[in-house]
């Protein structure tokens, strides 16, 4: 575990959930990578609060995420974008084998 990870377990474990949280705190309760939910907000699949412009920050809200941490579909949707991605930036095609 990383050390800003070890920091986030710590503040919940002594203060309870925070109510927003950046993207480490957001990878550790949705339990996926933080690359990967950046490919999930440009897919428009989570949505950041405010309008943050490019560059910036995005913080989450924390009821949010522990809804969709719950949300089969919405997991299931989210791994299937993040497979793709996946495939696009590796040249694999559907079946996961490399393009000829």
């Amino acid at each position: 575990m990383k050390d800003e990870d070890r920091i986030w377990v710590e503040i919940v474990a002594r203060f309870g959930v925070p109510a927003v949280c950046g993207f480490p705190g957001t990878g550790l309760i949705l339990g996926i990578a933080e690359d990967s939910l950046v490919v999930l907000e440009r897919a428009g699949h989570i949505e950041s609060l405010g309008s943050p412009t490019s560059g910036c920050q995005r913080f989450f809200s924390t009821a949010y995420l522990l809804a969709l941490r719950t949300d089969q579909a919405w997991l299931d949707k989210a791994f299937l974008i993040i497979r793709r991605r996946h495939a696009k930036n590796h040249g694999l095609g559907r079946a996961g084998r490399s393009r000829p």
